[in-house]
């Protein structure tokens, strides 16, 4: 059993016995045995965060991360221009199906950088981390208003956002290439 688990074992013990404590007695609480417990989901919390830190700052974990970053973004940029193109079997020539080539193409990528991206503040800096995020983030709103243009039949606002989500990510990207050179 390693200390992560040790953690969130004693977490989990810490608040349901200071959940059973509260509830014994209808009038008064135990506040010694509350309080203990209270010490054991705190202990519990401070070993999790701890070991969590270990791993997410590992050479190993970290180069893997900046790895998936740098894939994750070139993905993203890449559909969103076959999509904006209409290099696709469906093609935006159909706006009404942008919406499902979003839900097909893109989803494994959002979810791999987003996984990765705290490395990007330990390797970079917190500076550098907020700059990318922030493109990072507006091309993911614009991506979410390209679903909603689609989905309802605005294929003006569609095309509009599209062409915003990609110069987003396409951002975001040049960003975290110039870190490289």
């Amino acid at each position: 059993m390693n200390m992560k688990t040790i953690g969130y074992l004693l977490l989990t013990a810490g608040v349901l016995g200071g959940s059973l404590i509260s509830v014994l007695e209808v009038l008064e609480v135990n506040w010694i045995n509350f309080i203990g417990a209270v010490v054991v989901a705190l202990v519990g919390i401070i070993i999790v965060r701890r070991e969590i830190s270990k791993e997410s700052t590992s050479e190993g974990k970290i180069a893997g991360n900046i790895q998936d970053i740098a894939e994750s973004l070139d993905k993203i940029v890449d559909e969103l221009a076959v999509i904006n193109t209409g290099n696709t079997d469906e093609g935006p020539e159909d706006p009404y199906k942008v919406h499902g080539q979003l839900d097909v193409n893109l989803p494994g990528y959002f979810d791999k950088f987003v996984e990765a991206r705290g490395s990007l503040g330990h390797v970079y800096g917190l500076q550098v981390y907020a700059d990318i995020m922030n493109s990072f983030a507006a091309g993911e709103r614009y991506v979410n208003r390209v679903w909603s243009a689609s989905a309802d039949g605005y294929i003006d606002e569609s095309r509009e956002y599209l062409n915003r989500a990609q110069e987003q990510f396409l951002e975001a990207q040049q960003k975290f290439k110039a870190l490289k050179s």
